[in-house]
This record gives structure tokens, C-alpha cells and sequence, in this order.
């Protein structure tokens, strides 16, 4: 029991750091697919 009392705040941090790369993540992609796209157009228009 002691044990597991001691993991607690590791795996409390670890989750907290996965959910940060997960918000940074989802930034990222909706920054990035529309910059994508527009590239896209360009590049077919010419």
C-alpha cells in the first residue's frame, strides 16, 4: 500500500505531461493542416 502511495504523484505527473503533448499536439495540426492546404492550392495553381 505504501508503494502504491508513493506512484501516485509520478503517474499524476506523467498523465499531466500527456495531456500537455496531446493540447500542444492538437495546436499544432489545426496551425498546420490549413498552412498545408493553402500550400497545396498554391502549388496546383501554378
Amino acid at each position: 500500500m505504501q508503494k502504491l502511495k508513493r506512484q501516485v504523484p509520478l503517474i499524476d505527473e506523467i498523465e499531466s505531461k500527456i495531456d500537455k503533448a496531446t493540447c500542444d499536439l492538437k495546436d499544432t495540426l489545426t496551425r498546420g493542416i490549413p498552412t498545408f492546404l493553402f500550400i497545396c492550392v498554391l502549388v496546383y495553381s501554378l
